[in-house]
């Protein structure tokens, strides 16, 4: 007899993969083999021997005599020791091999009792309301509270345990979106079984899990705000950029734009959480992807890698970030396997298609009005001094009119002339030949799965992004592998992490810019290149002529110069995460973690030997031998190269301990530990190159600083390119932090959490103690919907919470004496020198951000009406600002922690659910309001008249938002058409007075330059497998200033390419009265610079930028009919992007993302996107 047993449980070894079964205490098959039974009882499984073991022994069996022979006598029976050994080495081999813990759920019968187990653990599982079925539910067996087996619904939402022999136990039934169920399973409780699930909204937020970067708490127990985006939200909408997708999803997340009309601003981030926390710092949100700071390209990340995004946005929530937190937080979760999953494909398709960007779209004036203000400006001499030099550009109407003043053209010959340019329009040609519809084609497939101990996800996406412009291309190639394994009975684990990407660009280089006036004409009736003179330098008159043919061509044409340059951009990225978690116990994981994150890239320039740029620098530094027709040149033949190089690399480690303990109505979560990490990055820029011959990839040495003879003129000059001295940056940023968190919670009620953080860094702090900076946050939550008095039917949840706590945010500006190298060399002793960049300043900190958020969590009705209400009270002090410094310290101006400012704000985010079953509507509204102030700021601009003409936000005025908009205060036209101010109460027109004299005081103060309210609505509406959403978005209670109408702009010679958008000229006052219709002023010539300022500074240019939008409409179909045992999903959907504004405050009907300006401004064009997506 051979005893298996193991502390009283045994040895639960399996019948096959997906089986466990019943141990074996004393297997004595001598005993069976007496009532005849032994082979079948073998065969039927209900010995727990393994397989191996059971055919091993089936054979034995048969060959002894008559069977009759015991477990430990078989062992005996072979007299050759060896076979004996080799025996017992064997099946104890298969027996730990195979074995595994035993299933509570299998019990011992009473002697003579056969023991029953439960039939046909299968079913079907469906929607209540719809009786559709349901793919993907979670079905697991618990067997005396133990997690036995876990199965998914497939296809039909048929799911079946085969091989699952259990004589009791409880199955549990969860699904996204659907109210949990469990079945007591028991030989009188049967199989097959049919589930129907109730729908429910607030099942969807109860399985949210928030994942800070540390540590992941269901959303139930978080006491700060988060805002968590899951997957079918996040692949909502298209695009190859992670960050665009959280586009008006997301509240008090705002995307901002760095300039609208005149308005332009300072130090602006891409995108802000519940607005600015910082003046002149690092105003980014901090992004985190997998647990450590992402610090690369945020192009690189595939989208389609990522699970979910969680935005972080109180002090609760960021400021186990720190230092680096005071911004808010991004946090990105990428796609895993998951255990217990067969190997599953997902297959991602789309194609989107953008209209061509409107060049009409910017009003400008009128061709004839144009070509008259040339005549005007010809008439009155302006031209004269470029016409004299006798090579400088003139614009082809002032070639026609210089040519009708010479005798060298009659009066009818120039107005015919004139009249074919008046009808030309540049932007005819360059719609055609140099814009095109965008496309962007995307595909990625993933494999995912896992067994009992290891998960595994690999993906590969390819990207190709066709600009607006031609010649404009970028192609992206992506990998993702992540594998987790777990030993020592899930006490053990191990998760390793690669990401590559690779992406090329390629940009539109032309030798200038693609055109000198509106009315060029850029390619004849049959498409060839046509010539618009020297570009801006040389006039088409002196080309013609110049070097009798002895020197290039010399023409510039825009058409030609496509595809003949090279501007291309190579980067690679990859990461590599490691992570190693223990178990020692069931209330204690230790973990250690390590990211390695490098990045390249490769910057080419490459200009052609063939465009107009080398043969206008071959010509202009040329001479001419007039008795023997040789010309000498100083720039070599070839073409030019310029070169950028860059890499950066990324260490972190982290060591954590988390301990989780649960004893009656309490729970408790403690972490803590400490981080090591470290950034280094390199750029280097080479000098120009010059003749440089692609094939064999050599130039030719000159020198770039010295002084050449001049084709054109008599003087020697320096060559027009850059750089000419090599340059060669490198920075490397330390810090280590400690950190801990803690949460408590009683009986599922009440939670108190705290956070702690202290960070360190080398670019701070001359003296030990101001290298570091304590952090902390902590927060309360209390669930009242648990409480007796709220248990009412149409209350499902109300929870309040509250937090405070203390972020930071943090500069590059070192507490060191830093110097940087000059480009070129000093002027009057032609040598290279280096300034002082920043003064050096001991004192430097980090600057820090303290918030308190109070917020309302609610859900109404059986789900019918769920959201949440934050309150939020941010204050930033020891910002990083310039103060004036006495003259006798050396500098005027010192960096330091000078400035503070705070804000307030409301966050609302509401979901209801109109209708439910077949057709089905539910929608999602956002509202957002923030106020913010300067509360303190030393630097003050010489003159008030630079907080009108200075970026929006470089002076900040304490008492008003950081952004702000002022303006001159204007009454309108006198009775020759000039502009009226004020000058103490009084109409003046002593503009220097106005324009210099008047302080801030008497401004008008107009209000924010950025959204105080924002958010947006979304509506989704469902028939079976159909779906349809829209989403509108609004942006409320902010102003701009628009281009005003320009007297100097119009008549400025050189303003040639942009005086054309004077599109108020045919407004202007004209005669005696028109002050009573109109508020532009009369054209002025000659130019009153003063004049010109304080029209362009009045208040009649500032409008409000309140708009509402449809952002996107979104439509899908589901194939059900479609599915099979290997097809698990198939979708086809059509999104549509950017479809058009709804209405718009200001006079002129503008798009406040596009506000005309000085040139061709358009709104970002309509997107057409159509996908696929198989899942196998």
């Amino acid at each position: 007899m051979m005893n298996f047993d193991k502390g009283g449980r045994g040895l639960c070894l399996p019948l096959n993969v997906e089986t466990q079964c019943l141990s074996i205490r004393q297997v004595d098959i001598a005993s069976l083999r007496k009532k005849r039974k032994h082979t079948t009882a073998v065969q039927r499984g209900e010995i727990g021997i393994p397989r191996s073991v059971q055919i091993y022994l089936q054979v034995w069996l048969k060959v002894t005599r008559r069977g009759e022979i015991s477990f430990a006598q078989l062992i005996r029976a072979n007299n050759h020791l060896p076979l004996r050994i080799f025996f017992i080495f064997f099946v104890s081999l298969l027996f730990s091999l195979e074995a595994r813990p035993q299933s509570p759920g299998s019990r011992e019968a009473a002697p003579g009792q056969r023991q029953e187990f439960v039939r046909e653990i299968n079913g079907t599982v469906i929607d209540a309301v719809t009786k559709e079925p349901l793919l993907g539910v979670s079905l697991v067996i618990y067997v005396d509270s133990v997690k036995y087996v876990g199965r998914a619904s497939r296809d039909g939402g048929r799911f079946d345990f085969r091989g699952t022999h259990i004589t009791h136990g409880v199955m549990k039934i969860n699904h996204e979106g659907y109210i949990a169920q469990e079945i007591q399973l028991s030989p009188q409780n049967n199989g097959p079984y049919h589930i129907a699930l109730q729908p429910d909204a607030i099942a969807i937020e109860e399985v949210e899990v928030i994942s800070t970067g540390y540590f992941s708490v269901p959303k139930e127990r978080a006491t700060g705000s988060f805002t968590h985006i899951g997957q079918e939200l996040f692949s909502r909408s298209v695009g190859s950029n992670v960050i665009d997708r959280l586009k008006d999803v997301v509240p008090g997340l705002t995307f901002n734009q760095p300039k609208i009309g005149k308005s332009t601003f300072f130090n602006e981030p891409s995108i802000s959480i519940r607005g600015r926390s910082t003046i002149r710092g690092n105003a980014e949100p901090l992004i985190i992807l997998d647990n450590f700071p992402y610090e690369g390209d945020i192009n690189d990340i595939n989208p389609e890698d990522i699970e979910s995004v969680t935005i972080l946005q109180d002090a609760a929530a960021a400021s186990i970030w720190g230092a680096r937190a005071g911004n808010g937080v991004i946090v990105l979760t990428s796609k895993s396997g998951k255990l217990d999953r067969p190997l599953q494909m997902t297959v991602h398709s789309d194609l989107s298609i953008s209209a061509k960007p409107d060049l009409y779209y910017t009003p400008t004036m009128s061709m004839d009005d144009f070509i008259e203000v040339e005549r005007f400006l010809f008439d009155k001499g302006a031209w004269n001094a470029y016409i004299n030099q006798g090579y400088s550009y003139i614009t082809p109407a002032v070639e026609l009119l210089k040519q009708h003043r010479d005798g060298d053209l009659t009066d009818t010959e120039l107005e015919a002339a004139l009249d074919v340019l008046k009808g030309q329009d540049v932007r005819r040609d360059l719609s055609k030949y140099f814009y095109r519809p965008a496309s962007l084609r995307k595909l990625s497939a993933s494999f995912d799965g896992g067994g009992r101990y290891n998960t595994y996800y690999f993906s590969a996406g390819y990207d190709e992004n066709r600009s607006t412009q031609q010649d404009s291309d970028n192609k992206r190639i992506s990998l993702n592998a992540r594998n987790s394994y777990r030993l020592w009975k899930d006490r053990l684990q191990f998760d390793m992490g690669v990401m590559f990407s690779k992406s090329i660009s390629h940009n539109q280089r032309l030798s200038g810019s693609q055109y000198n006036v509106l009315y060029d004409r850029l390619a004849d009736d049959q498409g060839n290149p046509l010539s618009i003179g020297g570009w801006n330098r040389f006039r088409q008159s002196y080309i013609d002529t110049a070097g009798n043919g002895l020197l290039k061509d010399w023409n510039y044409r825009p058409l030609q110069e496509l595809g003949m340059n090279t501007f291309r951009n190579d980067d690679l990225s990859y990461q590599v995460n490691t992570t190693l978690r223990v178990r020692p116990f069931d209330w204690l994981t230790l973990s250690v973690r390590y990211r390695y994150a490098a990045g390249n890239g490769n910057l080419y320039s490459v200009w052609s030997e063939e465009a107009f740029q080398m043969r206008n620098m071959f010509n202009q530094f040329s001479t001419i031998d007039r008795m023997t027709n040789i010309v000498t040149t100083a720039i070599p033949s070839g073409g030019q190269l310029n070169t950028t190089r860059h890499a950066s690399d990324h260490h972190n480690a982290r060591i954590q301990a988390d301990l989780n303990h649960s004893w009656g109505r309490h729970k408790m979560a403690v972490l803590g530990g400490a981080e090591v990490n470290s950034l280094s990055g390199l750029s280097e820029i080479d000098a120009t190159r010059l003749g440089y011959q692609s094939g064999t990839e050599t130039f030719t040495p000159i020198d770039l600083t010295g002084r050449y003879p001049q084709y054109h003129l008599s003087s020697l000059g320096t060559l027009s390119v850059a750089p000419i001295q090599p340059t060669r940056d490198r920075s490397v940023n330390r810090n280590v932090l400690l950190f801990g968190n803690a949460s408590y919670t009683y009986s599922d009620r009440y939670t108190a959490t705290i956070s702690v953080r202290k960070d360190e860094a080398n670019i701070f702090g001359v003296e030990a103690n101001r290298r570091g900076k304590p952090f902390w946050s902590s927060g309360l939550l209390w669930h009242i919907h648990e409480e007796d008095f709220a248990r009412v039917p149409w209350l499902q949840r109300l929870s309040l919470r509250g937090t405070h706590g203390m972020m930071g945010n943090v500069s590059t500006a070192s507490a060191y004496l830093t110097s940087m190298g000059a480009f070129t060399p000093y002027f009057y002793t032609d040598r290279v020198y280096q300034s002082i960049s920043t003064p050096p300043n001991p004192m430097l900190s980090w600057e820090k951000v303290q918030m308190t958020n109070v917020a309302v969590d609610f859900a109404l009705w059986q789900g019918g009406l769920s959201g949440s209400v934050e309150r939020y009270f941010r204050k930033s002090t020891d910002l990083l600002s310039y103060n004036p410094m006495a003259p006798s310290s050396g500098v005027s101006q010192l960096y330091g922690n000078w400035s503070s400012m705070k804000s307030s704000g409301w966050d609302i985010s509401l979901t209801s659910h109109q209708l439910r079953g077949h057709f089905s509507w539910s929608s999602n509204f956002i509202f957002s309001h923030i106020k913010d102030m300067v509360t303190d700021y030393y630097q003050k601009p010489s003159s008030d008249r630079l907080y009108l003409t200075s970026n929006i936000g470089q002076y900040p005025i304490e008492g008003k938002p950081l952004n702000s908009i002022y303006s001159l205060r204007y009454a309108g036209l006198d009775e020759v058409g000039d502009p009226l101010g004020y000058i103490g109460g009084e109409e003046s027109k002593n503009y220097t007075a106005i324009y210099n004299n008047t302080p801030l005081s008497e401004y008008r103060y107009h209000g924010r330059a950025t959204p105080a309210t924002f958010g947006s609505l979304r509506n989704t509406l469902g028939y079976k497998g159909a779906e349809l959403s829209f989403t509108l978005s609004y942006h409320l209670g902010y102003y701009f200033r628009q281009q005003a109408f320009s007297s100097s702009m119009l008549y400025s010679v050189l303003g040639y390419g942009t005086s054309a958008f004077q599109s108020h000229y045919a407004d202007r006052w004209k005669q005696a009265g028109d002050e009573m219709k109109t508020r532009v002023p009369a054209a002025l010539y000659p130019v009153n610079g003063n004049r010109e300022v304080f029209y362009g500074m009045a208040e009649d240019h500032v409008q409000r930028g309140d708009h509402i939008r449809l952002r996107d409409v979104r439509i899908a179909y589901s194939f059900p009919e479609l599915k099979t045992k290997s097809i698990r999903a198939i979708q086809l959907y059509g999104y549509v992007d950017n479809v058009g504004v709804l209405w718009v405050a200001n006079r002129e009907g503008y798009d406040p993302q596009a506000v005309p300006d000085v040139g061709m401004i358009y709104p970002i064009p309509i997107t057409f996107a159509f996908g696929l997506n198989i899942k196998i």
